[in-house]
């Protein structure tokens, strides 16, 4: 093909997974860059090709026993493209099968404690009981779904950033072979050290923003008057911050009383932040 080393034998590369739920095949990337919530999903065809990627044969060996050269050829560039080869001779078991249970992603809820007291929030009477997912928990509970075959995890609370663990806990999930996908926060706490792994890692980001002033943001999530504009600012600061670093960031909004009159200028704001 001229596009590739075609003496080593080639297998996909360690960020990659091919995961089957029933007749449907996914290629999950565990670093995944992009704003689409969803890998990539195979053609049936594209599937059986793919199984050939172990590390057994090369490129011009896999070639000669496949009867579709051109859509071979396409996977081939697909693939050089997004990085999923890896040339080195290395055997790798990387499909995982399942017929039944068929779940594809999870939203995790593991730590009670929150910084904020929203009152449209519907973990009110959970939140700040001391409960939290221990390490070896999420560690059974990665492992639990890894047998599922799950895809893809988001993490929230209460409030993540709370957490000193939450990277320990995302590289958990990650060697479990389950990409995690996102993180929901309020946005104050994130440091310049949460952003720079969460770069490296490519977990997108979602910041609830609940207004274009501090008032409309402030009032549903119970913030002093005085302290209203500190931490609107703060937000809006962080939201900057990860963004400059390229780290995907979107936001969820409440449309409640006090915000609903200035959803153009919260458009506006969001707008000028270049929210994805």
């Amino acid at each position: 093909m001229g596009l590739v080393n075609n003496k080593e034998n080639v297998s996909l590369s360690n960020n990659y997974f091919i995961k089957t739920l029933g007749h449907r095949y996914y290629l999950s990337d565990l670093k995944y860059k992009n704003i689409v919530f969803e890998p990539y999903e195979l053609s049936t065809e594209e599937y059986q090709i793919l199984k050939k990627f172990n590390g057994t044969k090369n490129i011009k060996e896999i070639e000669k026993i496949i009867k579709n050269k051109e859509l071979f050829k396409l996977l081939v560039e697909d693939l050089i493209r997004i990085n999923a080869l890896d040339f080195s001779n290395k055997k790798r078991e990387f499909i995982k099968s399942l017929e039944k249970p068929q779940l594809y992603d999870v939203h995790l809820e593991f730590e009670s404690k929150c910084n904020m007291n929203c009152s449209h929030c519907y973990q009110s009477k959970y939140l700040n009981t001391n409960e939290k997912f221990a390490l070896k928990n999420i560690k059974k509970f990665a492992d639990e779904l890894n047998k599922l075959n799950v895809v893809k995890i988001a993490l929230s609370g209460g409030e993540p950033f709370l957490r000193k663990d939450l990277k320990e806990i995302c590289s958990i999930f990650k060697k479990a072979g389950i990409k995690v996908d996102c993180i929901f926060t309020n946005g104050v706490l994130i440091r310049e050290e949460h952003i720079s792994w969460l770069k490296d890692e490519s977990i997108h980001i979602f910041i609830s923003l609940d207004g274009g002033t501090p008032k409309s943001h402030g009032s549903l999530r119970n913030i002093p008057l005085k302290n209203q504009n500190q931490i609107f600012e703060k937000v809006v600061s962080n939201i900057k911050k990860l963004k400059k670093r390229g780290v995907i960031t979107k936001i969820n909004t409440c449309i409640h009383q006090d915000n609903i009159g200035g959803l153009g200028k919260m458009y506006s704001l969001m707008k000028d932040l270049k929210i994805d």
